[in-house]
């Protein structure tokens, strides 16, 4: 469990997370959005100037192509936590100029652009996604609905080529940016560079001499995964190969044409239902019990407080709306415990390591639970986090907040099962 929301908050890399990354502006939903006490403005990257020669080329390159057609594999190769992935998955890409162009990774996910619409499709869920296309190319921030999330992390090559500034993309959250020993593939050998993320994330990119274009990128996430308490981290590799790439050849417009399939699900309004349905299933209905573990290593037990109110806020480290509303449910807490209210910031799945670090880090001074084993999430069915859920002095859930929530709204609640 803990080695797969890794994968899922790390290695997004690799898949495409199903329906939580269709459901979201950003994919996945809980993880994009920033921090609670925002960071100090990202410094530029440092950047050699054999690496700024090389950046240069393979901007112009990608800013020239009029047309694209990209198939290549993406091979996920993890180690770590006693646990192991190795998988390889085939796919293919075509792009013409300005916003036309689509990706497919056999087996999990088609997306792209007609031109007017921008579209996003789960195969193993069945389930789509649909936004308005821009224009023209724009900063892969802008792309609408899952595709900046999947895009730059499925087929870097297609992202480059979509991008209004290549450049700009191409450094994007790193640090450091070198050129590093050329790579043999075949019996070519291709210049690359170097880029070092702020996540500690390690990206060697190669490129052909002759092109200027993206012949294969190899992601090293050891180092992020040992930053985020994952055990053991033998290998954390993601490496994407280009085996063909054909440039400036016309295209139909057969090409770039999408349709839902018959019996597809519309993602943004599951997404609407569910949360709706979340929302209200659960009020009025006895808390579901639990039994799990402090940060601490104490028995937290809810049967401990009958008779109590009590708040629990669903989180994760890895979900930047937890990290934007936490801060104000602690104020919550630390503002009403006077008055008897328990409080409790119920960490999903997570290791213990990683979690201790955000505390510290944070300075949170809300009792953190470890729901290891996420099954106490699943009885509140926190499928969206933050999740945070009212319980009365009668032990029944009164309130159900999913997403960040304006703290007076759970203030004014919190009050009302306090003194009413």
């Amino acid at each position: 469990m803990m080695l797969r929301n890794w994968i899922r908050a790390v290695a997004s890399a690799a898949i495409v997370l199903g329906s939580t990354a269709l459901y979201a502006d950003d994919a996945p939903k809980a993880a994009a959005a920033a921090p609670a006490t925002q960071p100090a403005a990202q410094k530029a990257a440092t950047v050699s100037s054999d690496a700024q020669k090389l950046i240069d080329q393979v901007s112009s390159a990608y800013s020239g192509l009029k047309s694209l057609d990209l198939k290549g594999t993406l091979n996920t190769n993890i180690d770590a936590g006693g646990k192991k992935q190795n998988e390889t998955m085939n796919f293919t890409a075509a792009y013409r100029a300005p916003n036309e162009f689509r990706h497919t990774m056999q087996g999990d996910v088609t997306c792209g652009s007609t031109g007017s619409k921008a579209y996003a499709f789960a195969e193993s869920r069945n389930i789509y996604r649909m936004d308005d296309a821009p224009k023209t190319k724009v900063a892969v921030d802008d792309l609408p609905g899952p595709l900046k999330m999947i895009l730059p992390a499925q087929n870097p090559s297609l992202t480059l080529a979509i991008a209004a500034d290549p450049a700009k993309t191409l450094l994007a959250s790193s640090t450091d940016v070198a050129t590093g020993d050329a790579v043999k593939l075949g019996d070519a050998s291709y210049p690359t560079l170097r880029m070092t993320g702020q996540d500690k994330t390690v990206t060697t990119m190669a490129f052909d001499p002759s092109t200027h274009l993206l012949r294969q990128a190899v992601m090293d996430l050891k180092a992020m995964a040992e930053g985020r308490g994952v055990p053991d981290v033998k290998n954390a590799v993601i490496t994407i190969d280009y085996t063909a790439t054909t440039t400036n050849t016309p295209m139909t417009d057969e090409q770039f044409a999408w349709a839902p399939p018959a019996g597809a699900k519309d993602a943004s309004k599951m997404a609407a239902e569910q949360q709706g349905q979340d929302a209200t299933a659960l009020v009025g209905k006895p808390a579901p019990t639990f039994k799990i573990k402090s940060l601490e290593g104490k028995d937290v037990a809810l049967a401990d407080y009958k008779g109590k109110v009590v708040l629990l806020d669903f989180w994760a480290t890895w979900c930047g709306p937890c990290r934007m509303s936490l801060p104000h449910i602690q104020e919550i807490y630390e503002s009403h415990k006077k008055d008897g209210l328990i409080g409790y910031a119920v960490d999903l799945a997570e290791e213990k390591p990683l979690v201790e670090k955000f505390v510290t880090t944070a300075k949170m001074t809300i009792p953190v639970l470890l729901d290891t084993e996420g099954k106490t999430g699943e009885a509140y069915s926190a499928d969206a986090i933050p999740e945070t859920v009212l319980i009365g002095k009668d032990g029944k859930i009164k309130n159900v907040w999913i997403g960040v929530t304006e703290p007076s709204v759970i203030t004014k609640a919190v009050e009302e099962a306090l003194h009413g």
